[in-house]
């Protein structure tokens, strides 16, 4: 049944779904009965093939959900893992995000806490608004926080967060004094927000960034390390010979002067770049590392490969997709090496429309790593340090000019580019240090992602002539007739079966082949490439679609890592600020306080410190109402002013750090001053 739905496009009525089977009408009946229980067993839960399934009556609504916390009533509160429904609408039609109101799990079963994933079915309460009820569970979830002592001589209370006060055995944990940062598992029968808890392990304390870095591999049960056959796999094979390679029917691109354009502290080089003037336009060559050489179909390296979907990148830790003797090593394109490789050969005219896409499985060697400082520093004739030979120079002109061509080709076809500071959270395992700083977006980033994106659409194309079994990257527009290109919104990207237009990217077709090392649909559409980029392939019986969810749940979960490990390191850096003014802008309320969100770090805080404000700190525009504490709609008066004071959401404000716990993410703030 699968396999029909991914292989067919468009609405399909039961009558269709027989036919496609081979089966008569007599079967109708049992296929509804079958597709009843596939949706009960998850099979639509992440992706678009309920609702391409017209005529059946009473389909379950079911979704891959996350727990985020509880309501008033300790009722667990989750959201959907799949961006297609993370948002629904609200009120005057505002776009919101969607809440599911789970049902309490039975007694005897584990209690559901923030961050557990759970296949949840659902109905509908109203706008963005659902009642799930747990159908399975996803993983077995782990509770991560500072243990302290409690007031039963052989108990300890370990304060999770979101997930609440948890009493556990006191055993092998260390001085508690220290705020040990401890891993426990609820025990049936506890209630979702606190009860009692097993202690699995302890991880260290709470004052050391590795170990707050550390909590988000136990939170959302990233894989440790690799099985003792998969490394076994991958330490068995050889260095690159270049010359049985090329014996091999490999093109030999060594002569072709490459170079790697990455982050600083980038390891894992995927991809290397050239370009050339060709006439009136350029010449492109993309060379990827050929990950599919070394990673075959169902062996050891592939399972787990696939079980997690993506590397993830924290700060100061990598949890590698790939065994480092792959990652690190015989897939990275380094400098000076002979590496197996894949090359995208794309002419560009000089408006930057890409022309046919040559794919040959080669040899290089790459000239040169360069970061996308050094790259934009040299490009802009200010380059800082030992620079790499005049030919990088020469090739990084090329490299650029093509850039501008593509960029004005994708102007031109309508993507709108959105510039977004972004910040870098950095901890150096060696000193311990962490710092926080606004990244900028430079011409190279740019330039990198221009080439990727000719490359992924040129492999996209070439699947999707030849029907071929790969997976595709979709991205489709939030409906809005009355929105232009300019304010258009579009959904989070996500992997298909099926090709759909990258509304973004403003492409009818688009996939990820370019950093294979780190993701397992780019592995696998290198595999339906390889040998096929040419000439058509058949499909294979493998379920794409199954594999699509489970990729977005991995990448939702690698996210979702990677965002709480950022946050807590943050906020350990805020703790060397105590009791410095801030400068921030009101971005939310509570019942308990305004949220306010720092310039400097992006830290989220709460701000319930009434502390008092002078009339000229306080615009005229400004109304007067009190911050708001305990119960909704509360007002108190501001300590000092003749009357109170309303903030008001983006409204910016000067606040002083009051409090920190990095183990929580917390910090909290008091108000000095309302900004014009």
């Amino acid at each position: 049944m699968l396999q029909v739905l991914a292989r067919t496009e468009g609405a399909l009525g039961p009558g269709d779904l027989l036919r496609a089977l081979g089966l008569g009408p007599g079967h109708k009946v049992a296929l509804r009965t079958l597709l009843h229980d596939m949706a009960l067993d998850g099979a639509f839960a992440s992706s678009d093939l309920a609702e391409r399934i017209r005529g059946v009556r009473d389909l379950p609504d079911t979704a891959y959900v996350v727990v985020t916390g509880f309501d008033r009533n300790d009722r667990p509160i989750a959201r959907f893992l799949d961006p297609e429904r993370a948002t629904g609408e609200g009120r005057a039609g505002a776009q919101r995000e969607a809440v599911i109101f789970m049902t309490p799990e039975q007694p005897g079963r584990p209690p559901l806490t923030p961050g557990a994933k759970v296949l949840a079915r659902l109905r509908k309460l109203g706008a963005g608004r659902f009642e799930g009820r747990t159908l399975r569970t996803c993983d077995v979830r782990r509770l991560v926080g500072r243990l302290s002592a409690s007031s039963g001589e052989d108990r300890l209370t370990l304060d999770a967060g979101r997930a609440g006060l948890w009493s556990v055995e006191a055993g092998s944990s260390g001085d508690v004094g220290d705020a040990v940062v401890a891993v426990a598992e609820p025990v049936s029968g506890a209630s979702g927000r606190g009860g009692r808890a097993r202690l699995l392990a302890t991880l260290g304390y709470a004052n050391d960034p590795a170990v707050l870095t550390s909590m988000s591999l136990y939170e959302h049960g990233l894989p440790a390390g690799f099985s003792d056959e998969a490394m076994t796999e991958a330490e068995a094979f050889g260095d690159v010979d270049a010359a049985a390679a090329l014996a091999d029917g490999r093109v030999d691109y060594r002569d072709t002067p490459f170079v790697t354009i990455d982050g600083a502290d980038s390891r894992d080089f995927d991809d290397a770049v050239w370009a050339a003037r060709d006439g009136d336009g350029f010449l492109l060559r993309i060379a990827i590392a050929d990950v599919a050489h070394y990673v075959r179909p169902g062996g050891v390296l592939d399972r787990e490969a696939r079980e997690r979907g993506h590397s993830v990148y924290l700060p100061g830790l990598v949890v590698p997709m790939l065994p480092p003797r792959l990652s690190d090593d015989l897939c990275s394109l380094r400098p000076d090496a002979d590496r197996l490789c894949v090359v995208f050969e794309i002419p560009i005219d000089i408006q930057g429309h890409a022309g046919e896409a040559r794919i040959a499985s080669g040899v290089m060697r790459s000239r040169a790593r360069l970061t996308y400082e050094q790259a934009q520093e040299m490009h802009d004739g200010a380059m800082a340090g030992a620079a790499p030979g005049s030919d990088v120079t020469a090739l990084l002109g090329a490299l650029f000019a093509a850039h501008d061509a593509l960029r004005s080709a994708a102007v031109a076809r309508g993507v709108r580019v959105v510039e977004r500071q972004e910040r870098k959270v950095t901890f150096d395992p060696l000193s311990g240090c962490v710092s926080v700083r606004v990244a900028p977006r430079l011409d190279s980033h740019r330039l990198i992602e221009s080439f990727m994106t000719v490359a992924n659409h040129a492999a996209a194309r070439i699947m999707r002539r030849c029907a071929a079994p790969g997976l595709f990257r979709v991205n489709p527009p939030i409906p809005d007739a009355d929105a232009g290109r300019e304010a258009q919104r579009f959904a989070a990207a996500r992997y298909s079966a099926s090709p759909a237009p990258h509304a973004a990217l403003a492409l009818d077709e688009y996939a990820h082949v370019t950093s294979p090392i780190r993701r397992y649909a780019d592995l696998l559409c290198h595999r339906v490439l390889d040998g096929r980029a040419n000439r058509c392939g058949k499909d294979t019986l493998e379920s794409r679609t199954a594999l699509a969810s489970h990729l977005r749940l991995s990448e939702a979960r690698s996210a979702g890592a990677a965002r709480d490990a950022e946050e807590r390191l943050i906020v350990f850096h805020l703790a060397g600020l105590l009791g410095a003014s801030l400068d921030g802008h009101v971005s939310g309320e509570t019942p308990s306080g305004y949220l306010v969100t720092l310039t400097d770090t992006g830290a989220i805080g709460l701000l319930i410190d009434e502390t008092a404000l002078h009339d000229h700190d306080m615009p005229d525009s400004i109304t007067r109402v009190a911050l708001r504490s305990g119960a909704p709609g509360r007002e108190d008066t501001v300590s000092g002013l003749s009357c109170p004071l309303r903030l008001a959401k983006g409204m910016a404000v000067r606040v002083r750090l009051s409090s920190v716990d990095p183990v929580t993410a917390r910090c909290r703030f008091s108000l000095v001053a309302v900004s014009s």
